[in-house]
């Protein structure tokens, strides 16, 4: 398999952004990096650095967002992992290949990423970003 290259960060949750933060840095001294809410998105997203990676507080500002939904169905909590991969298309055709369902890749929220979703159902309960950092030159 194309190379899995690490756990880039884990998404949560939340329903209100800024006590959620305060939460995280009470509780575990993780700091807001940047707060960010994506051109034509109805998220507000947070970066908490940890390590060689990140907890990112997800925010939905609508009712129908897939934030929410799960929110309604599960309350606030682990949404899903973004696993980092070297080279995104390889990764999806060869899960693909194994009868995984992922989708199309597409642009990131984050600046400078593109990403696959592998569905719940396949990650065992677990939603998993694939995502691919890109410079200029990729």
């Amino acid at each position: 398999m194309a190379r899995l290259k690490r756990l880039d960060h884990v998404v949560v949750a939340v329903r209100e952004l800024e006590e959620a933060a305060q939460a995280w840095e009470r509780n575990l001294g993780l700091k807001v990096e940047r707060v960010v809410q994506p051109a034509g998105s109805d998220v507000r997203l947070a970066s908490l650095p940890a390590g060689n990676a990140f907890v990112e507080l997800a925010q939905p500002l609508t009712a129908d967002h897939r934030l929410a939904l799960f929110m309604d169905e599960r309350g606030e909590g682990v949404f899903s992992l973004s696993i980092e991969v070297d080279d995104l298309e390889a990764v999806v055709a060869e899960l693909r290949g194994r009868g995984v369902q992922v989708s199309d890749p597409e642009p990131g929220v984050w600046e400078g990423t593109r990403l696959a979703r592998i569905d719940r159902q396949s990650g065992h309960g677990v939603a998993i970003h694939l995502l691919q950092r890109i410079t200029p030159a990729d």
